[in-house]
C-alpha cells in the first residue's frame, strides 16, 4: 500500500535530458517551470525527488557556463578561429583583441586590481587630552550635540560678514 498522497506527479524520465538541453541554452528556473507547466515548489520537489534532474541542471548550466568563460576569454586575446564560410568548407579567420572583453575579463578576474571603486577605509582615530579641552568643548561631546561651541560660532560670524 503505498504511502504517496494527492495527485500523481507530472515528471517523465524524458524530462532529465530535456531540462540538460535546455540549461544549456541559459534557461533559468522561472523558464523551466514555464516550459513544464508546473509551479517552482514543484521544480524543487523534483529536483529533491529525482537527483538525476538536479544533476542535469547543474552540469547544464556548469557546460554553458564554461562555453561563455572560454568564448569571452577567446574574445579578449583574439587570435585566429575557424569559422564556417558559406558552403560546406571552414577557414580560418584573424579576430584582434577586444579592449572591452579583456576590461571585462580582468574587473571579473582580479577585482582588487582592476576594479573601478576603490574601497578606502575612512575611520579616523584621534586621541584626545581631557586636559586640553574647555568644559564648554567636552559639555557638547558628553551630550552628543551637534551644536558648534560659542568660539566656533563666532568664527563663523566673523567669516559671514567678509563675504
Amino acid at each position: 500500500m503505498s504511502n504517496k498522497r494527492g495527485r500523481p506527479s507530472k515528471f517523465k524520465d524524458d524530462y532529465v535530458e530535456l531540462v540538460k538541453k535546455l540549461t544549456l541554452l541559459g534557461h533559468t528556473d522561472e523558464e523551466l517551470c514555464e516550459v513544464f507547466e508546473i509551479s517552482e515548489s514543484t521544480f524543487n520537489r523534483w529536483k529533491h525527488d529525482h537527483p538525476d534532474f538536479g544533476d542535469a541542471i547543474k552540469k547544464g548550466r556548469e557546460d554553458a557556463d564554461y562555453d561563455v568563460v572560454r568564448a569571452l576569454y577567446r574574445r579578449a586575446i583574439g587570435g585566429y578561429f575557424k569559422v564556417p564560410d558559406p558552403g560546406d568548407t571552414v577557414i580560418e579567420k584573424y579576430v584582434p583583441p577586444d579592449t572591452t572583453a579583456s576590461i571585462f575579463w580582468l574587473k571579473n578576474r582580479q577585482k582588487d586590481k582592476w576594479r573601478d571603486k576603490k574601497e578606502v577605509d575612512s575611520n579616523v582615530n584621534i586621541k584626545l587630552n581631557a586636559d586640553e579641552i574647555s568644559d564648554d568643548v567636552l559639555a557638547h561631546i558628553a551630550s552628543g550635540s551637534s551644536a558648534r561651541t560659542s568660539q566656533q560660532k563666532d568664527g563663523a560670524k566673523r567669516s559671514d560678514k567678509l563675504h
